[in-house]
């Protein structure tokens, strides 16, 4: 019996997780949290102002990967060389520092110890030396949502803190952190922070959108040039494709190769009426459960496709409205890049296109563990530089 399954087995906390895995096969993050958690504090029980070093996250990592053999050993522990220093990464680590904060509050530990540890790190919790816990623009951001120019203000100024912040959330529990994302506005202040970064792209509705748009109806012969009737069809232009598998998903599960319908519901879901919505994204995260996958943002537009009554920025449980399909897409796009969120993998070629073609943004990851998919969009880029409307 290692340590980590000793301690899992010490202790209520402890026992609730190895029961979950013997039932479901495989963690949750809910009891990955749990598990760090409780493996980190076990290292510390003897001396709480101790340092934990490379060597064991790197033990605990591989027992923990034992104990649970459909875990991902890069969720634990990952090496990345940045200015030729070795930088480690992972849940272990990432909770360790968490810990650390919050002995740091109480007294366990003095300041001038963890900040000296944290100038040896890059991978830090901390952003220019602020706790984020502490950050005079996020305390004020979790409690007010008015007026909006302070809104904005406060947003801005903490670009560099709020990025240490997506490293540690699931998209929902960021925009579950601050009031103003939770509004009907909510997407304003995530298209703002995409436009920080990216401000050549306020216009693109107007700019480049209608081109494109244009494009995508040639190829599928569409009868008309409009935003729903093209979007709701354009999976309908790529043959399926099977996809990488999940590092979460067991070592024996298939791959997954889904058809035009799931990928065209990943991208740009078309229902005709509201009572759909929920019943269509329950299915949708059955099917990502299967493979391992999550929900992603997308996009929901409700009604006729000559008359579409309703359109909606989904991410997992927050819901925003917007005024039209073409803006809604061009909403999700923007969502990706402020919430640093996956496109979903169905619909990563189709996101990939407009990314490329509307936005004019080459990633040098946007190609990263998916084999072939660089060639398999190449000629629909090369097609789409050609073309004239």
């Amino acid at each position: 019996m290692t340590g980590v399954h000793s301690c899992l087995k010490a202790h209520a906390e402890g026992k609730v997780i190895l029961s979950f895995f013997n039932k479901f096969k495989s963690l949750d993050n809910t009891r990955r949290e749990d598990l760090a958690t409780r493996v980190v504090y076990a290292e510390l029980q003897s001396d709480l102002s101790a340092r934990l070093k490379k060597d064991t996250f790197q033990r605990l990592a591989n027992e923990i990967c034992a104990l649970f053999p459909t875990e991902c050993p890069t969720t634990w522990y990952a090496e990345d060389v940045k200015k030729n220093r070795t930088i480690i990464s992972g849940r272990l680590k990432h909770k360790f520092y968490n810990l650390r904060r919050n002995f740091l509050k109480v007294g366990l530990i003095s300041s001038a110890r963890l900040r000296s540890e944290l100038e040896s790190d890059e991978d830090l919790d901390l952003t220019n030396n602020q706790d984020i816990d502490d950050d005079e623009d996020i305390l004020w951001l979790v409690v007010h949502d008015a007026p909006f120019v302070e809104v904005l203000n406060r947003w801005e100024n903490s670009q560099d803190i709020r990025k240490v912040l997506l490293r540690q959330l699931s998209c929902s529990a960021y925009v579950a952190k601050f009031p103003f994302l939770k509004k009907s506005r909510g997407w304003e202040l995530l298209v703002y922070e995409a436009e920080l970064q990216h401000p050549d792209w306020k216009d693109r509705v107007t700019t480049h959108w209608p081109k494109f748009l244009k494009f995508l109806g040639s190829r599928l012969n569409a009868e008309s040039d409009g935003a729903p009737l093209i979007l709701s069809s354009v999976s309908k232009l790529f043959r399926p494709r099977t996809l990488p598998k999940s590092p979460d998903a067991p070592k024996n599960s298939k791959c997954w190769r889904p058809s035009r319908a799931e990928v065209q519901a990943s991208f740009f879901l078309h229902i005709n009426e509201p009572a759909q919505l929920q019943e269509s994204l329950n299915a949708r995260k059955e099917i990502l459960f299967k493979y391992k996958l999550t929900l992603q943002p997308l996009v929901v537009a409700i009604g006729g496709l000559s008359d579409i009554k309703q359109v909606l920025i989904v991410v997992d449980n927050h819901k925003w409205e917007v005024d039209s399909v073409l803006q809604g897409v061009d909403v999700c796009f923007k969502v990706f890049f402020a919430l640093n969120s996956c496109y979903p993998s169905e619909a990563r070629h189709l996101w990939l296109l407009i990314q490329r073609a509307v936005y004019d943004l080459e990633l040098a990851a946007d190609f990263d563990g998916e084999k072939g998919l660089k060639s398999y969009m190449a000629s629909y880029l090369k097609d789409f530089s050609l073309f004239e409307d």
